[in-house]
């Protein structure tokens, strides 16, 4: 069966570079001999067989991650990618295993949207079956980056890893009703370089034993009531340890920047930047080494499950 979809995809490509003068996927085909560069364009592509190159794209997400496979990458031209306008698109979209998807990471998706949420249930642990509003859900291994991504309504999360490690990087995450990014189960993705902003309940929020790696995003301008990073259950986000500072920008929030809502976890939170001058920190808006005081509640950071849990600066 392998060997017959390998045959298929060599062929499709063989196609593309004789039949297709334009078909160039030059130095995106590198991935192995059937690994292929898809490309999406919503406004002038086409969904149909024999599609999916530079010169002649897909219109839509969805069509292009129906025929793509672990170690293919997907292209987005720059454009809004919704379900409505007649485009097609469908969500929530579901990032296969092992596929990477990248708009435009140099200005963190600014000219390349995904706005709109599908209904999706939580798969496993203590919150399966939550409901959720979702723009994509990544699966293992797989890649997001470049895009900026909206979903309202006050279960919309704009990027959903249920149980899947996988990556989220140089992407805006704007206006989401619930959250920008939500974690569930024992994933273990990474979060670099994004703008998490204007999030109705909390920029990201981690649940059950997920323990995301955050590093260099900014996390700010959260909605009234609502937090920059909530750890709940037993999770534990790192947000910075004695091996790699955060260099995260928690600021703005307005309530507090960082809420340690678990049992007992201790959440590294090393080599951040926060609120100047509030509790402890400094007019740059770092604390020194060591634990947070659980008696300390305010901009800044939280710990509700005093004293079995922890912050460490």
């Amino acid at each position: 069966m392998k060997s017959l979809e390998a045959s298929l995809r060599a062929g499709l490509f063989l196609a593309c570079a004789l039949v297709i003068p334009a078909c160039n996927y030059g130095n995106n085909y590198n991935n192995g001999p059937y690994n292929i560069a898809w490309y999406v364009d919503p406004v002038n592509g086409v969904d149909g067989y024999g599609y999916g190159s530079p010169a002649f794209p897909f219109r839509t997400i969805r069509f292009a991650l129906l025929q793509a496979i672990s170690g293919d990458s997907i292209f987005l031209a720059t454009g809004t990618y919704s379900a409505a306008g007649g485009t097609g698109e469908i969500f929530p979209i579901l990032l296969k295993p092992g596929v990477t998807m990248v708009g435009d990471p140099a200005t963190n998706g600014s000219s390349t949207t995904i706005v709109d949420g599908g209904n999706y249930l939580v798969s496993g642990g203590a919150h399966a079956g939550t409901p959720l509003s979702a723009a994509v859900v990544m699966g293992a291994g797989s890649s997001l980056s470049g895009v900026q991504i909206s979903v309202s309504g006050t279960t919309g999360v704009g990027v959903v890893f249920d149980g899947s490690t996988a990556s989220l990087t140089n992407c805006t995450l704007s206006g989401c009703g619930a959250s920008g990014v939500q974690v569930f189960q024992a994933a273990s993705p990474t979060l670099a370089s994004n703008i998490i902003t204007q999030s109705g309940a909390s920029g990201v929020a981690t649940f059950d034993t997920s323990a995301p790696l955050l590093r260099q995003n900014t996390i700010s301008s959260s909605a009234a009531g609502a937090v920059g990073v909530l750890a709940s259950d037993t999770s534990i986000p790192n947000l910075g340890d004695s091996f790699s500072a955060g260099a995260n920008l928690l600021q703005s929030n307005t309530q507090e920047s960082l809420t340690n809502a678990t049992a007992s976890s201790a959440i590294p939170a090393a080599g951040n930047t926060w609120n100047a001058s509030v509790q402890g920190a400094d007019t740059q808006g770092h604390y020194p080494s060591g634990p947070a005081n659980p008696a300390l509640v305010g901009t800044n950071y939280s710990i509700t499950n005093s004293p079995a849990a922890s912050i460490q600066f």
